[in-house]
């Protein structure tokens, strides 16, 4: 005979009988009289108040997984997550891997990962966003998010966002939908990054070979006044042409001079709000740019920049 919990039967009659958890003592426990001596209607009536009093209990006794440590846990997704797209993304970059239908795939993924976020996880994509893509895209970013949905939704995800959440209790199911949303929202941020910022240094790289290239030729002017510097057969001394004097004079080794933007003079004195504004003022004297005419032989760049600090902001900014 099948056993129904927390049914008991006392002088014929049945009731329900449960202990709350945290609440009751095993001599105080809440009995209600089912009002019935038919077995069946007493299981009937005996599985609807488990289930009353399971919602009761969930909603009064549970306290759900605390709003910081979720914050905390997408945080620590996010890092995870950053890193390893940033990573991913190099190598196919770098190993000669990289091709047009890679770099589409990438981008519907992180098209794919935002609808899953906004519209909620969904194994086909919502008609409004597939509108949003381009001819043809259609029906990979449907394969994409078919298999991102049976992913979040398997087992093994939700067990592994549980370990990486630490969290020492057992999950209720709220719970384990809280951690799902952030690590969902995690990857689409990585992917969002990585399609927005470059992982390249290209800017960086070039600036630091320019200020290269500018210290190479000081070297070779300075190198060029010292070699004008002759000997007179006659009296055996050594003249040095005035416009190298400063350089080859042992005793007052010339000091480096700082390559300024043009009408950026160096800050005299105490440095003050006002003159660095007037710095950058002067950094930002350039001359505009014509409108480009789509001809790459009639591009004209007639700014310069110095290596102060204002002409290197300004450079950046424009």
């Amino acid at each position: 005979m099948v056993t129904t919990p927390y049914l008991c039967a006392r002088r014929g009659r049945y009731y329900f009988r449960r202990r709350i958890p945290r609440l009751s003592t095993p001599q105080m426990l809440v009995m209600v009289s089912l009002g019935t001596t038919d077995r069946a209607v007493a299981i009937r009536l005996c599985v609807q108040l488990i289930a009353h009093m399971d919602r009761m209990l969930d909603d009064e006794l549970h306290i759900d997984l605390p709003a910081a440590d979720v914050a905390a846990f997408f945080k620590a997704e996010l890092a995870r997550c950053v890193s390893s797209v940033r990573r991913a993304r190099m190598v196919e970059r770098m190993d000669g891997s990289m091709t047009s239908e890679k770099a589409q795939r990438n981008r519907l993924e992180t098209f794919v990962l935002r609808g899953l976020v906004e519209d909620g996880l969904r194994e086909e994509m919502a008609p409004e966003r597939l509108n949003l893509l381009e001819e043809g895209e259609g029906a990979l970013a449907q394969e994409i998010q078919a298999g991102m949905f049976r992913e979040f939704i398997s087992p093994g995800f939700n067990a592994e966002i549980q370990a990486r959440a630490q969290v020492g209790r057992t999950l209720t199911q709220l719970d384990v939908l809280q951690l799902r949303w952030a690590a969902i929202e995690a990857r689409m941020a990585a992917h969002e990054a990585a399609e927005t910022v470059p992982l390249h240094n290209a800017e960086g790289a070039r600036d630091a070979a320019v200020s290269m290239l500018r210290g190479l030729m000081q070297e070779a002017v300075g190198g060029a006044a010292i070699a004008t510097a002759h000997v007179d057969p006659v009296t055996t001394t050594v003249s040095v042409a005035p416009q190298a004097a400063s350089i080859a004079s042992p005793k007052a080794p010339p000091a480096a001079q700082p390559i300024l933007t043009p009408g950026v003079s160096l800050i005299e004195g105490r440095m003050t709000g006002t003159a660095i504004l007037q710095q950058f003022d002067a950094a930002r004297l350039q001359p505009k740019d014509e409108e480009f005419d789509g001809s790459a032989e009639n591009v004209v760049v007639e700014r310069s920049f110095g290596d102060d600090i204002a002409g290197t902001a300004v450079r950046m900014i424009w």
